[in-house]
């Protein structure tokens, strides 16, 4: 029985994993074409930064209605219904440049449309998947869509680049509606509903959307690990705008830098997320992953602190690029031991009535904190104090760490958890 569960969950993760790179590397190429479009086509970065706003914004607001949705409808038409729908949207697009040429307002239009149907779908997807695969395939499949995610993120870009100095852009769209068409083949091959364990039911969904999201807010604080990862989570992502912001400034402005610099060392970054999903794909179960995510947190806290030192004791750019350049790869490989055990947990461990406001919560939450980090990073590094802000967001994140997920706290969790 343990042996055809087995074979059922590689079935399942492989369509899974496929249609997923599939969408996604069609989704960074259009991503990059766009914009490139845009920028050559008008020469102006406002419509630019136009363009970025609006997905951000829409994302936001999108939330509340998606994590509804998730719970009370059918996750896989939900999923397979907004890839179709994306597709079409990119379809008008298509025939538009053809027909009219350039048109801004169309092709903002149409981005509006995808982040929408692409938000609408992202807690249905992230709650959905312990029904896919056995429980002991919940965290491989995590890591390797983890794993897809940053290699499509990486490459994206690049064939979206050639693909677009060969032709044009309506290539690239042709390959994004193709590619959505094929990933959403995939997805309804796959039965999201073979390893369900609860009796799906749609309590607490009455009312309002905003008291639908409420009700899963006040879930959150009844659960104080999820409540307390969450909030790690939050501030996980805060900090990770504090060396966005902090590295980029220290490298072009500060060194004068060549841009290709920057980009190695967002590929160094890259390639430590996709190093880290490898091996999380790879090693048995995590069965303490508290503890996992408390030594990860520790380790990021410790980079922000190290590199704090490595400004203070070299002001030679060749030494700091190699330093920043080994720290990138690390922290990408620490990331992934932090959100994937994460995401693992939520997912084994809320109720699965309520998983999709959870989830929806959670992308609320850690979207809101990022803009605001880069509005404060880009105030406190224009002071130029770079060390000084490094050490001291590192020794923060230390002491945060330690107090919300402290020894006496684990060792409660786990011998409860042991106990049930």
């Amino acid at each position: 029985m343990r042996k055809i569960s087995s074979n059922k969950s590689i079935v399942q993760l492989i369509k899974f994993i496929l249609g997923k790179f599939i969408s996604s590397l069609g989704n960074s190429m259009y991503n990059f074409g766009i914009s490139f479009y845009i920028l050559s086509k008008t020469g102006s970065a406002k419509l630019f930064s136009i363009n970025l706003a609006i997905m951000i914004i829409v994302n936001i607001i999108t939330t509340p209605l998606s994590g509804y949705i998730a719970d009370a409808g059918n996750k896989k038409k939900i999923i397979v219904c907004s890839q179709i729908g994306q597709s079409i949207f990119m379809f008008i697009l298509l025939l538009t440049i053809y027909i009219k040429g350039f048109s801004i307002i169309c092709i903002l239009v149409t981005n509006i449309a995808i982040t929408f149907l692409n938000a609408l779908s992202t807690p249905s997807l992230n709650s959905t998947l312990p029904n896919i695969v056995h429980p002991n395939y919940l965290q491989k499949i995590n890591a390797y869509y983890n794993m897809t995610n940053s290699i499509t993120t990486l490459i994206g870009p690049i064939i979206g680049g050639v693909i677009y100095t060969l032709f044009n852009v309506k290539i690239i769209i042709v390959l994004f509606i193709i590619s959505f068409i094929i990933s959403g083949i995939i997805d309804m091959s796959i039965n999201f509903s073979l390893f369900k364990k609860d009796i799906y039911n749609t309590r607490n969904l009455n009312g309002h959307i905003m008291k639908n999201f409420n009700y899963g807010l006040k879930y959150i604080k009844g659960k104080i690990v999820v409540f307390r990862l969450i909030i790690l989570s939050m501030i996980s992502n805060f900090f990770s705008g504090i060396i966005l912001v902090g590295i980029s400034k220290l490298v072009i402005e500060h060194f004068k830098a060549p841009s290709y610099v920057m980009g190695s060392l967002e590929a160094s970054f890259g390639a430590g997320l996709i190093l880290g999903g490898i091996i999380i794909g790879t090693i048995r179960k995590i069965k303490q992953p508290l503890y996992i995510i408390k030594f990860s947190l520790l380790l990021y806290a410790l980079i922000y602190i190290s590199i704090g030192i490595i400004i203070l004791l070299y002001n030679d750019y060749n030494i700091l690029y190699f330093y920043l350049y080994i720290l990138s790869l690390l922290m990408g490989g620490i990331i992934s031991f932090i959100n994937i055990p994460i995401f693992v947990y939520f997912q084994e461990n809320i109720s699965e009535h309520v998983r999709g406001r959870i989830f929806s919560v959670i992308d609320l939450l850690t979207q809101l904190l990022i803009p605001l980090s880069y509005i404060i990073s880009g105030f406190l590094f224009d002071t130029n104090y770079y060390s000084l802000i490094f050490l001291t967001s590192g020794f923060i994140c230390l002491f945060l760490v330690l107090l919300i997920l402290n020894s006496q706290f684990i060792k409660n969790q786990n011998n409860h958890h042991s106990i049930k």
